[in-house]
């Protein structure tokens, strides 16, 4: 049984090569029908269209050296990432859905619904479908309205239409002009389509249309993010100018927010700026004035060079000290208004501060948190499980986010110490330098300082005003989405080759699955594999098991010395049939020891099936001459051919029968094969030999009951027949 075991694990090449040779139809008829039928989709199928958009994401780009925790000139990945959350983000979608008019489902109806247009679908048809189109404008709808169908139908090619609902005619329309009925109004923008086109018109709840907007609109980044900052957009639709107008209206909006953003916080920045600078003015002013009084009344003209070098550097770790207390100020600001937005949607990171990486990480989780937040607040209430558990994630990162603008404002507040420090040091070096008025010294330091002072925030505002008339500019539009020329779907060359690979892999498996239900033995290796299973077979026209047929051959032994039992089957030889007999044998030689069959079919069984050779065989016995008969399965079985010149002479010979009861004492099963001896010529003449059970496998061309009549008269004759199994295909 071990080795049964190791078989069946054992699958080869060749053996899966058989196989594929075996179900070549099936396998072959299976990849034709799935080609077919993915081909005739494709060709039942409205074309779908791709429009697509990119542009550059800019961040604003001045004042890094006075702030370097403001602007950046590359976002990184993670802003680029952010960015893309921000352009699938709800809002957006819903201004998009309604400059579009999304709300409204618009499907070209004009061979009927799915089914129908498979069925009613000509070539010709296809080569209009891209030349049948309806865009509309200002739509509105009334709520009983939703999920309710209405249709356009052109009644003529100058623009004219008609309207109708599920309560019949609502009226005529000219392309341009306001439809308006109780139900829907709409105005068409554009029509195209010869007389007697039908499109359908499904309002759609807010919910739906923003979800199917959702799934249909991708965005991604182009090439390498963290070096190109470019993101494409793109749409797909029966209709090819939507599709393009679509990905437009995302890009102009995304934009419109991106630029009021910007701006804002730009303006911010600048109006804290211009309010130093004109305090740094004044300051300037009046220290140039009070140090030329100084100088016209006690006739001093300079410091000396020592005291000069050393003010001219105090007055740059000065102003240094105000390019901090600047930075310091504009991002208090901003903790301050995230602080108090803390537990609103308001709460938005400014793009200034993604040049801090942590920031910048924490913004990108923050942007991913509120739209899986958007997306559940589509499906579930504030109350849900799953809403409140994200809420509290958004609540932990904005927490961080703050945590780490702490940590940059606690950062310029050491800077500053540091330097305020440093200032000090350096005043009293000052002070200490001798022959140098003090009050000289204190009058030349606050001009320095304050001139210092000035010509950082004018760089400043240079800069800031340079990042405001960049902001207005916005994103850098690479590429306009313009309507396809060519569908992009479906792709009648691809489904076809889907279908045919499909079909292929079906066909296989079906291949598998009838091997593992079919019952026949192809080849001797296959009979190990049934030993110790209950095939099934034929017996007088009803499936039964070969158990019950080891049961009537069993059934025998047990009762008479003459142990004959006869296997009869009318009709011409099959396959089939000879597989029974083989599944049977086998059985048997594993049930009752020992065992003997006498063939007296066709020699394929031995030839074929038992890869044996005619000759030598019994014939040779019958003369005196000795052979080694074929051993399979361990030498459970053994296989005897007939010889040379086979006969009915060898049921009678004294030396085949010795051979043959030695043989069979030590082995299950000795398949003895007489082709086309009369089977009772074989009955009578083996019914002789008592060592073992004789099975003879017998062809009958005459009905059942002459087959009854035969093995009656043996018994007559004292030929013990103690059963038949009639093998019927």
């Amino acid at each position: 049984m071990n080795s049964v075991t190791e078989r069946e694990r054992e699958f080869g090449l060749t053996d899966f090569i058989e196989l594929l040779r075996r179900r070549k139809g099936v396998i072959i008829g299976s990849a034709i029908i799935l080609a077919i039928f993915f081909t005739l989709i494709a060709l039942a199928s409205y074309p779908a269209y791709e429009s697509k958009g990119s542009f550059m994401f800019t961040t604003q780009s001045g004042s890094v050296s006075m702030l370097s925790v403001f602007f950046t000139m590359s976002g990184g990945s993670t802003q680029i990432f952010s960015e893309i959350e921000i352009l699938r983000s709800r809002s957006i979608a819903e201004a998009v859905i309604d400059d579009c008019d999304l709300k409204i489902k618009i499907e070209d109806f004009t061979h009927g619904g799915q089914i129908s247009r498979a069925f009613k679908f000509v070539v010709s048809d296809r080569l209009r479908r891209g030349l049948r189109s309806l865009r509309i404008d200002e739509a509105d709808f009334s709520d009983s309205s939703i999920d309710k169908p209405f249709f356009v139908i052109f009644t003529d090619n100058s623009g004219n239409y008609r309207v109708t609902g599920q309560s019949g005619e609502l009226g005529t329309g000219t392309l341009g002009e306001p439809f308006k009925s109780d139900a829907i109004s709409f105005t068409v923008t554009s029509m195209k389509g010869p007389a007697g086109t039908r499109f359908k018109l499904t309002p759609q709840t807010d919910f739906i249309a923003l979800r199917k907007f959702q799934e249909t609109l991708r965005v991604a980044p182009l090439g390498s993010a963290t070096r190109t900052s470019l993101i494409q957009v793109s749409y797909r639709s029966s209709d090819p100018t939507l599709a393009s107008d679509v990905v437009n209206s995302v890009i102009r909006e995304y934009n419109k927010r991106d630029r009021e953003w910007k701006s804002s916080q730009s303006e911010m920045q600048t109006e804290e700026i211009e309010e130093r600078l004109n305090q740094a003015k004044e300051w300037l002013e009046q220290a140039e004035a009070d140090l030329e009084a100084y100088k016209n009344l006690y006739g001093v003209i300079s410091l000396p060079d020592e005291a000069r070098l050393a003010v001219g550097e105090l007055a740059q770790r000065e102003a240094m000290k105000i390019d901090i207390d600047l930075r310091l100020n504009l991002t208090n600001q901003i903790y301050s208004s995230l602080a108090s937005s803390l537990e609103n949607d308001t709460f938005a990171v400014p793009p200034s501060l993604t040049a801090d990486q942590v920031i910048q990480q924490l913004a990108g989780e923050h942007a991913r948190l509120m739209m899986e937040l958007e997306n559940l607040l589509l499906d579930y209430t504030e109350s849900h499980p799953t809403v409140i558990a994200k809420r509290e994630a958004i609540r932990v990162v904005r927490r961080n986010i703050l945590e780490a603008l702490q940590a940059t404002i606690d950062s310029l507040n050491d800077q500053k110490s540091q330097l305020n420090r440093v200032i000090s040091g350096m005043t009293d070096d000052l002070y200490r330098i001798p022959g140098v008025e003090r009050e000289l010294i204190d009058l030349t330091r606050r001009r320095d300082m304050s001139d210092e002072a000035f010509r950082l925030l004018t760089r400043r505002l240079s800069e800031a005003e340079l990042v405001k008339a960049s902001i207005k500019l916005g994103n850098r539009i690479i590429d306009y989405a313009a309507p396809s020329a060519r569908p992009v779907a479906p792709s009648i060359k691809r489904n076809l080759a889907f279908g045919f690979g499909l079909g292929l892999i079906l066909g296989v498996f079906m291949g598998f699955l009838m091997e593992a239900f079919e019952m026949r033995i192809r080849r001797r290796d296959d009979l190990e594999a049934v030993c110790g299973m209950v095939p099934v077979i034929e017996v007088s026209g009803d499936e039964r098991s070969i158990s019950r047929a080891v049961g009537l051959i069993a059934l025998a032994s047990m009762h008479s010395e003459n142990k004959i039992v006869s296997i009869v089957y009318p009709g011409p030889e099959t396959g089939n049939s000879r597989d029974i007999i083989a599944s049977t044998a086998y059985e048997l030689a594993n049930s009752l020891s020992p065992l003997i069959l006498v063939d007296c079919t066709a020699d394929t069984i031995h030839a074929g099936f038992f890869d044996t050779e005619l000759s030598p065989g019994l014939s040779e016995i019958a003369s005196g001459g000795s052979f080694e008969p074929s051993n399979i399965s361990g030498g459970k079985i053994k296989i005897v051919p007939p010889g040379a010149e086979p006969s009915g002479a060898h049921s009678a010979n004294p030396n085949v029968r010795e051979w043959v009861v030695n043989l069979a004492s030590d082995s299950g099963l000795t398949v003895l094969n007489l082709p086309n001896i009369n089977a009772e010529i074989a009955l009578r003449g083996w019914s002789a030999v008592t060592a073992s059970t004789v099975l003879v496998v017998m062809r009958h061309r005459d009905s059942r009951n002459a087959v009854i009549r035969t093995i009656e008269s043996l018994n007559e004759d004292n030929v013990r027949i103690h059963g038949a199994i009639l093998l019927d295909e």
